[in-house]
């Protein structure tokens, strides 16, 4: 059994493991959520741990810890590095200190360390407004760059919004890399990954926009000129595939009226999105096969 902390130290340890949470989740929403996903941030299981172990004032911990978790917090800075923790109401706020991640370099063309090289609350830029609040919930927008440590070329930069324990990933730039599959025609790759980025987003409808897009514009370019209704065009693409290719996987033809289907519909299925994304991999991957 350790020994039992006074109310102060109960702070200072649960505001530093709950500092190290914050790090983590900022980290796992950059390398590993999409744009306008989130993440959300717990404490009570370090209260209930510390407050197992004893205090000498359980009940002002359990008070007092929730109300930092809900002021404001701040980007770490090298100003705040080595103060002391006062009690009472000077108490320091909660520090987010950003982490390095690792993340797809443009220049490098490849997954690199990125360092942390500057951190802003843009929302408080004049340290002397008060917080935001909306729903009971404190509002804050940070903005973190990092610099990858291959090329250090040119900083990527962040916006994370804090709402209360939820941090939303709500903007990057420059945009969220995909990696396309090599068969996917270069006269299409945009289309292909600009359909992941909107799904990934959340704008499913958007990207099976723009699968049809890519289908139709693949079929324009071997079907012969001068057609201008997409049916005729996608009949006479079909028309210049063997016929045991036709037989043996998926008709383009068909996944255009899907899609088709959906958008009319403006219902954006996820579920058909991840079909016809792999249907037409699928289908440049027999391209290859068959040498055509």
């Amino acid at each position: 059994m350790g020994s039992v902390l006074s109310s102060d130290e109960a702070i200072s340890e649960l505001q530093r493991a709950f500092e190290q949470r914050i790090t983590q989740g900022v980290k796992s929403l950059l390398e590993l959520k999409h744009l306008y996903q989130s993440t959300r941030l717990e404490y009570e299981d370090l209260l209930d741990a510390l407050l197992k172990r004893g205090t000498t004032w359980p009940v002002e911990v359990a008070h007092r810890f929730p109300k930092l978790i809900q002021a404001n917090w701040k980007p770490f800075d090298n100003s705040y590095r080595g103060m002391h923790h006062p009690s009472g109401d000077d108490w320091p706020p909660i520090s987010l200190r950003p982490p390095d991640v690792k993340l797809f370099c443009q220049t490098c063309k490849r997954i690199e360390a990125f360092n942390s090289i500057s951190s802003e609350d843009f929302l408080r830029r004049d340290q002397s407004s008060g917080p935001f609040v909306s729903s009971g919930q404190t509002i804050q927008l940070f903005v973190f760059s990092f610099l990858c440590q291959s090329c250090k070329s040119t900083p990527e930069v962040f916006l994370v919004r804090r709402q209360g324990l939820k941090l939303t990933n709500s903007g990057r730039s420059p945009i969220e890399h995909v990696d396309v599959p090599s068969v996917i025609p270069k006269s299409v790759q945009s289309f292909y990954s600009g359909a992941v980025v909107a799904h990934q987003s959340g704008q499913t409808l958007a990207g099976i926009f723009l699968l049809r897009t890519l289908i139709e514009q693949w079929a324009r370019s071997k079907a012969p000129p001068g057609q201008l209704l997409a049916d005729a065009v996608l009949d006479a693409y079909m028309a210049t595939l063997p016929e045991n290719f036709k037989s043996q996987f998926p008709s383009f033809r068909d996944l255009y009226g899907d899609l088709s289907v959906d958008i009319h519909a403006a219902k954006g299925d996820p579920a058909l999105f991840d079909k016809a994304r792999d249907e037409i991999v699928e289908h440049f991957e027999a391209r290859r096969l068959f040498k055509l």
